[in-house]
């Protein structure tokens, strides 16, 4: 990311890993990963009656090892790929000179947004107030002895920091990817306001479109990172509750079917101009094909015979082969800027952390003897320990 880009992060953005470096944001998310767990790991109760300890709270482990480090980690590349695509909307070779300077006008607005420290400090108060005013141990498991909370919900030491400290600062940066993601699709929405008229036969399959959705494709870590915020609930609750996995079955596949649909939202917003785009481009192209067919028909059904050697050697055949695969290319133009995979990508992101659970009903023993039992030498030794295990 060049210096330009960063100039447009305040302090606090950076403090979420908005407009660093790499090593930076590295180094960053170490250290928030050290003030939020290291007075947790000295002040966490121990003691003989603590039914949750701190290594099996699964929700904890999801939400400081893995949401706080990835966001952080992941924001200097999403807003490297955000800029990169804002600077090339503004070298589309179908803007008319008026729509050049209305996009440039509604980049510059957003990047204006984007750099304001009044909003930057409003993300910053909700996370922090939200923590301060309402200071409760997130899903806390209610009628159990904690490591940071009494069976009736009162707040130990270590949970204190766990809701005040260490939940701001995954607050805020949560907030502050969803200000990043609304920005973003503000800038979705100007496609409309344009009325774009791209080129249907373009060959990324979406009109030249199709790196709005390579970016979209790339917030897929916000599904990464909710999956792993459920999954630690899940987790605690089969564990600790006694509850077991297929009660949780409508939430799990309601987060991985829904939690994808509302990322790709944002590109409904584009339909319009790729639909009006595939419409135009079938009719005009459709008209070029029938010229060529009855000209090829003219000149190789009619009147072609054996002895018009000269007839092989003529390009005809091979510009109705080139010409098919732009018309083909017309005809399956998508209606969103994003192809089937990146979909299939998106919804992996989102289902892979839940799986995990599984780990928690069936452990990886059990998964691997079951894999390993029918599988020669593999069956001897697991009949073996079967075996001894009798005895």
């Amino acid at each position: 990311m060049d210096a330009e880009s960063r100039s447009k992060d305040g302090l606090l953005a950076r403090a979420a890993g908005f407009g660093l470096g790499r090593v930076q944001a590295g180094v960053l998310a170490a250290l928030a990963v050290a003030v939020a767990v290291g007075p947790i790991l000295l002040l966490a109760d121990r003691g003989a009656g603590v039914e949750v300890r701190l290594e099996r709270d699964y929700s904890l482990f999801a939400r400081l090892l893995v949401a706080l480090p990835l966001l952080i980690l992941a924001a200097p590349q999403i807003q490297g790929v955000i800029d990169k695509a804002l600077a090339h909307s503004l070298s589309l070779p179908i803007l008319s000179d008026e729509q050049h300077m209305a996009c440039a006008r509604w980049i510059a607005t957003l990047h204006l947004l984007r750099k304001s420290r009044a909003i930057e400090l409003l993300i910053l108060l909700a996370a922090a107030l939200t923590s301060i005013l309402n200071p409760v141990l997130p899903a806390r498991l209610i009628g159990l002895e904690g490591w940071g909370f009494a069976s009736d919900g009162a707040l130990k030491p270590a949970g204190l920091w766990y809701t005040i400290v260490a939940m701001t600062l995954l607050r805020f940066a949560i907030l502050m990817w969803c200000w990043r993601i609304a920005l973003w699709t503000m800038f979705l929405a100007s496609f409309a306001v344009l009325r774009l008229k791209p080129n249907p036969a373009h060959a990324d399959g979406a009109a030249g479109l199709a790196y709005l959705g390579f970016v979209q494709q790339r917030l897929a870590v916000v599904l990464f990172v909710g999956s792993a915020l459920l999954a630690g609930i899940v987790a605690n609750r089969i564990a600790h509750l006694g509850e077991s996995l297929p009660e949780q079955f409508p939430t799990l596949v309601a987060f991985a079917l829904l939690g994808p649909a509302v990322l790709l939202t944002p590109l409904l917003l584009i339909t319009p101009t790729l639909l009006r785009a595939k419409r135009d481009g079938i009719f005009d192209y459709g008209r070029i094909a029938q010229d060529m067919a009855d000209a090829f028909e003219r000149n190789w059904v009619r009147r072609a015979r054996p002895e018009d050697a000269e007839l092989l050697e003529s390009p005809s055949p091979s510009a109705m082969a080139d010409f098919a695969a732009v018309h083909g290319t017309v005809q399956s133009m998508g209606i969103l800027p994003i192809g089937k995979w990146a979909i299939a990508s998106m919804i992996l992101a989102a289902v892979a952390p839940l799986s995990l659970l599984v780990l928690l009903q069936m452990p990886l023993e059990s998964i691997l003897r079951s894999a390993l039992s029918e599988v020669p030498p593999f069956d001897l030794v697991v009949a073996a320990q079967d075996e001894v295990k009798a005895r």
